[in-house]
């Protein structure tokens, strides 16, 4: 027990008190941050799961974690200015990172999504969606064995992003069939992996 401001705060034995120094807004919470199709007896809202913070108070069994740790992926709700978590869902943020670009619950999705394309040496991968959560498998995969990586989206800024992130090809899905040209460029056989992280009308325009 604690004090906080005008509060006196409980954290857990096993838990830590972190500031939230930021937290990042997933696309699953805009309905929410803009409030649509909200009641009154919906609020309070309790969102936010992208953050990342300093701890400020350290449970008495804690172990391996000190007041000042940077630390992200932290709990819903996390916009707010302090959070109580458990530290073995923490990720530490090393040191000389940024720590809003340390958001570790997106950062996790795009290393899992990585992983899980298994790409071979000569394979031909297809990213559907040129967003945030397209754009960290693909500069993942960058470099790493594929004869080709194509971005397709709608947005121009969203292809050049691709491209200097290691696209070899990039592709605007309004402008060319994009079906023709995928099976057209791996000679007729088509891509081995296909990532789609797009919206509706991306999908049904491929």
């Amino acid at each position: 027990q604690f004090e906080l401001a005008d509060e006196v705060c409980d954290i857990g034995p096993n838990d830590v008190w972190v500031r939230v120094e930021a937290c990042g807004v997933c696309n699953s919470e805009m309905a929410f941050y803009l409030g649509i199709g909200l009641k009154p007896s919906d609020y309070p809202l309790k969102i936010g799961h992208e953050g990342v913070g300093v701890i400020e108070e350290v449970g008495a069994d804690v172990d391996g974690w000190r007041v000042g740790d940077r630390v992200t992926s932290l709990p819903l709700p996390s916009y707010c200015t302090h959070v109580v978590a458990n530290p073995a869902h923490l990720t530490r943020v090393p040191d000389g990172m940024e720590l809003d670009h340390a958001l570790g619950e997106p950062l996790q999705c795009g290393a899992r999504c990585a992983r899980a394309c298994s790409i071979e040496f000569g394979d031909h991968v297809l990213f559907v969606g040129c967003g945030f959560m397209g754009l960290m498998p693909l500069a993942a995969l960058a470099g790493n064995t594929a004869a080709e990586i194509i971005a397709a989206d709608l947005h121009p800024e969203r292809l050049e992003l691709a491209r200097e992130l290691g696209a070899t090809v990039t592709l605007h899905a309004s402008k060319v069939d994009l079906v023709a040209e995928v099976m057209r460029i791996p000679a007729g056989r088509g891509v081995e992996v296909a990532v789609v992280v797009g919206g509706g009308n991306l999908v049904r325009g491929a």
